[in-house]
C-alpha cells in the first residue's frame, strides 16, 4: 500500500531469449520475467492467459518508442511526398489486389491477365536464394521481376528474407530489413520498396507477426521497432478486410484471403466496399493457382467485374500503397503532365488538330510526346505511376489504335514500354492505361499518346501521370 515501508522481495524468472521462446511459457497473471537478448534484455509480465511470445516487450518501451516513431514518420512523410499527398478517390471505392510470392504462376499465367486489362498490382517478395529457388519460383530470375516492376505495374514489397521463423533481435533484423534490402538494392535498383507485409506460416517472431493490436506497431515487440522503423508501409491482421479511406496511411490493415473463396464471395466483398465507400485488398497466393487455391477461371471472373466497375466509374484500382494512402473525401490525385490545350508540350503535332482540350485525327502515323524533367520531382522516383488518356474512335469512320509508349533511362535500367489499343468506332470515351515506374537513376522520361494506324478518327484528351 501506499506509505508501506515494510519493502517485500521482488523475484524474477530469467533466462536467455532463445530459451525462453523455444520454451514458450505461459507466465502466470502479473508474473515478472527478464530475458537477456544479446546486449539487451526483454521484459515482460504474463496474465495467465497468453503464451511468453505472444505477450509484448515492456523493456525500453518508453525510451525507444520516440525513436521507432519518428524513423517511421521519416518514411511515411517521404511515402506521401512521392504521391503528391494522399490519393483522393473522388468519393469512390477502391481495390488493390495483392500476389504474394509464387513467381511461376504469377509470371506466366497472373501478369498477362493483369497487363491485359490495365490493372497494377502489388507482389510480396521473400528474397533468398533459397526461396526463389524453390518450385513456386522457378524459372523466373530477377531480371524478370525487374520487368514486372519497372514496365508491367506490379509494386514491390518485402515480405521478408526467407518467410521463417527469427527469434533474437539479431535474426529478426537480418530477416526483416537487413538481408531484403541488400537484394533490392542490387536487384531493384530502380525501385523504393517502401511496404512490408508480415510473413505467416510457421514465422512468429516472438509473436509479433500475429499483428493483431495496436501494440504490435511499435517498441513493445522488438520486431515491431525494427519493421516500423524501416516501412512506411506495414501490413496486417487489425480491424475488418474493409477499410477506411482516410488519407492517412494506417498500419495493421487486414487483406482478403481470396485463395479459397469463390468469385462471387470476393465479389460481394468489393460490394461491400462499394456500399461504405471503402478500399479492400484481395490477396492470393499464385502458388495455389488451380490445385488448392482458385481456380483461372475463378481469378478470370474477379478480374473482369472489378474492370466492368472501374470502367463504369463506380470503382478505384491502386497498389496496395496506393490504397493505403487513399482519400475518400477528396478528388486530388497529382498529376505531373500538362494537360492538352493551345500551349501543350506535346509535340510534334503533324496530322493532329486541337480542338479545346481534344486532340483529333483520321490520318496521324505517329504519337505526341511530353518529355517530362525529373529534376523538380525527385521525390516521384522509385515508384509505380499511371500513364493513361482519354480516346475513342468517331462512330462510321472506321477503327484507330491508339499507341501509348512509355521511354525512359537511367544508370540503372531503362524503360521502352509500347502498347497499341484497338478503339471501336463507336464513340465511346474510354480511358486506356500503363503503369510505368519512375526510375530512380533516370533524369527525364517522354511520354508519348497518339493515332498509329487504322482508318478512323481518333480523339483523345486529358492525358494523366498521376500516383496510384
Amino acid at each position: 500500500m501506499i506509505g508501506d515501508t515494510n519493502h517485500g522481495t521482488l523475484t524474477f524468472r530469467g533466462a536467455t531469449f532463445a530459451a525462453v521462446t523455444l520454451e514458450n511459457p505461459v507466465l502466470a497473471a502479473f508474473e515478472p520475467h527478464v530475458a537477456v537478448n544479446g546486449s539487451s534484455f526483454v521484459f515482460k509480465i504474463g496474465d495467465g492467459i497468453r503464451a511468453y511470445n505472444d505477450l509484448p516487450n515492456l523493456a525500453g518501451a518508453t525510451a525507444t518508442a520516440a525513436d521507432v516513431g519518428i524513423a517511421h514518420r521519416s518514411r511515411v512523410e517521404d511515402y506521401l511526398r512521392a504521391r503528391g499527398g494522399s490519393i483522393g478517390t473522388n468519393g469512390l471505392p477502391a481495390v488493390a489486389l495483392r500476389f504474394d510470392h509464387g513467381l511461376a504462376n504469377f509470371k506466366t499465367t497472373i501478369l498477362p491477365m493483369l497487363t491485359a486489362r490495365q490493372l497494377p498490382a502489388s507482389l510480396a517478395l521473400n528474397t533468398s536464394p533459397d526461396n526463389m529457388a524453390l518450385a513456386e519460383n522457378a524459372g523466373v530470375l530477377w531480371a524478370d521481376v525487374r520487368d514486372m516492376t519497372m514496365e508491367k505495374g506490379i509494386e514491390p514489397w518485402n515480405h521478408s528474407h526467407t518467410h521463417g521463423e527469427s527469434v533474437t533481435e539479431a535474426e529478426i533484423r537480418e530477416n526483416a530489413v537487413t538481408a531484403p534490402f541488400a537484394v533490392f538494392e542490387t536487384e531493384l535498383p530502380n525501385s523504393t520498396v517502401e511496404g512490408f507485409v508480415v510473413p505467416g506460416g510457421l514465422a512468429e517472431w516472438n509473436g509479433w507477426t500475429d499483428t493483431n493490436t495496436v501494440d504490435h506497431f511499435g517498441s513493445a515487440y522488438v520486431a515491431g521497432s525494427i519493421v516500423m522503423a524501416r516501412h512506411a508501409l506495414v501490413t496486417g491482421h487489425l480491424g475488418g478486410a474493409v477499410w477506411s479511406l482516410t488519407g492517412q496511411p494506417v498500419n495493421g490493415r487486414r487483406h482478403l484471403s481470396a485463395d479459397a473463396m469463390t468469385s462471387a464471395q470476393v465479389i460481394a466483398a468489393i460490394t461491400r466496399a462499394q456500399l461504405v465507400k471503402g478500399g479492400v485488398v484481395i490477396m492470393m497466393h499464385p502458388s495455389l493457382l488451380n490445385t488448392t487455391g482458385m481456380s483461372t477461371a475463378t481469378l478470370t471472373a474477379i478480374l473482369d467485374h472489378i474492370v466492368a466497375e472501374r470502367d463504369a466509374g463506380r470503382l478505384m484500382v491502386l497498389t496496395m500503397s496506393g490504397l493505403m494512402g487513399a482519400d475518400v473525401r477528396s478528388s486530388y490525385r497529382h498529376n505531373v503532365l500538362a494537360p492538352f490545350s493551345a500551349n501543350t508540350p506535346w509535340t510534334p503535332q503533324t496530322n493532329y488538330t486541337l480542338t479545346g482540350d481534344v486532340f483529333s485525327s483520321s490520318t496521324a502515323t505517329a504519337a505526341i510526346r511530353q518529355t517530362i524533367q525529373f529534376t523538380d520531382i525527385e521525390a516521384l522516383k522509385g515508384r509505380l505511376r499511371e500513364f493513361s488518356v482519354e480516346a475513342r474512335a468517331l462512330t462510321g469512320t472506321g477503327t484507330a489504335t491508339l499507341r501509348l509508349n512509355v521511354v525512359s533511362s537511367g544508370t540503372n535500367g531503362s524503360i521502352s514500354h509500347l502498347q497499341n489499343f484497338v478503339l471501336p468506332a463507336d464513340s465511346v470515351w474510354r480511358r486506356y492505361r500503363l503503369f510505368p515506374q519512375i526510375l530512380r537513376t533516370a533524369f527525364s522520361g517522354n511520354y508519348d499518346a497518339g493515332r498509329v494506324a487504322g482508318t478512323g478518327t481518333l480523339e483523345m484528351r486529358d492525358a494523366r501521370l498521376e500516383a496510384v
